[in-house]
């Protein structure tokens, strides 16, 4: 190694099949591949949630390494690879943490007061969805956010029945996996399961649990855009909680939100930005293109609440699936008022738009065939 030139070894670390893991792992070995692969680094990051090899759980290692490695990553996209009950290849392993992981990811943890679930389920080192608020500890200098088309069930496919728990033993070691004592776990008990690897409840990310407006991540410091997309509406879920779209509007830098799925009432709607409000000490968010797609709600007053929020926006796109109470020009107008510097009539469209859901590429066909 010695003998090969800089160049040779920068083309090496900008060879796509490496990972940011592996770029970290190298700069460890001597102080001349350290230089060379920080000028390698790619800032683009896919996060792979439950993928089989591991990689997001392999990066945080690194990180806690090397925690300056996080602010080389200016976007991050999620991509989804849940565990499907009938597809046995998808039964990613658990990840498993030395001791002193475990002491670093605690200290901090409590440094950003990520909500004690969350800890708990990192630790366990099965659901790499609660990796994603600590990952944001690290990236001090994000730009953008893609979480994707998320699917907001920790496992794809089914019910909680006795396959589930087959599935969830084979990820765990010889005699660690917390259902092989008969007595932790009756079947149709499905609160276990959803506290022990889950939020507990699908309308809510780890992501959206873990934004304190009073004491943010670095990376949410710092971002500008963020996609917050949602899977398997055929599940007959709701969609995503409108306290995750109250918190996002506040986040100080962010200028760009494009939402698919939430559903708000109003009584809810209002305490989460009183909240928000009270957190982030603002009364205005300082997003500029906002776009709401299949956004329901009850109660009329949503719409004033979400336009009271806003007062930089240039664009405005509003879609929802039961149709609404007021008519578009009465909307527009009341956006309008609260954004007159900004807005201008001709960048506001109201009610059903022809768009096209844009799916993300999650899996392969091969790695998600039955076994």
């Amino acid at each position: 190694m010695e003998s090969l030139p800089n160049e040779i070894l920068l083309q090496i670390f900008e060879c796509p099949s490496l990972t940011n893991a592996d770029i970290a792992h190298c700069q460890s070995v001597c102080r001349r591949l350290d230089i060379i692969a920080k000028r390698s680094i790619r800032p683009n990051y896919t996060f792979k949630v439950d993928y089989k090899t591991h990689p997001t759980w392999r990066l945080i290692r690194c990180l806690l390494i090397n925690p300056e490695l996080g602010a080389k990553f200016t976007s991050i996209n999620v991509t989804w690879h849940r565990r499907h009950i009938n597809q046995p290849r998808t039964w990613t392993k658990q990840w498993k943490w030395t001791d002193q992981e475990k002491d670093q990811i605690q200290i901090l943890s409590e440094m950003y007061q990520l909500i004690p679930a969350t800890v708990k389920v990192i630790v366990d080192g099965i659901n790499s969805e609660a990796l994603l608020p600590l990952f944001l500890a690290f990236t001090t200098n994000l730009r953008d956010l893609d979480l994707g088309d998320t699917e907001p069930n920790f496992i794809r496919r089914g019910p909680f029945t006795e396959n589930t728990i087959r599935m969830l033993n084979s990820c765990y070691e010889d005699g660690e996996s917390p259902f092989d004592d008969p007595d932790n776990y009756r079947f149709g008990d499905h609160a276990m399961i959803k506290e022990k690897y889950a939020f507990g409840n699908p309308e809510v990310l780890w992501f959206h649990a873990n934004i304190d407006l009073g004491n943010l991540l670095p990376g949410l410091k710092s971002v500008g855009y963020i996609r917050n997309w949602y899977q398997d509406l055929a599940l007959n879920e709701p969609g995503w909680h409108a306290m995750g779209l109250a918190k996002m509007l506040f986040l100080p830098q962010l200028h760009t939100l494009k939402t698919w799925c939430f559903h708000a009432w109003v009584l809810g709607f209002g305490l989460a930005i009183t909240a928000a409000e009270r957190q982030s000490g603002r009364k205005k968010s300082t997003v500029k293109s906002l776009e709401l797609l299949q956004f329901s709600f009850r109660g009329d007053m949503c719409f004033d609440m979400i336009a009271e929020m806003t007062g930089s926006l240039e664009c405005l796109v509003w879609s929802t699936p039961t149709g609404m109470w007021r008519s578009k020009e009465q909307i527009a107008d009341l956006f309008l008022r609260h954004n007159p510097d900004t807005l201008k009539r001709d960048r506001i469209v109201i009610g059903p738009v022809t768009w096209k859901r844009p799916g993300s590429p999650n899996r392969n066909d091969e790695e998600y065939e039955d076994a």
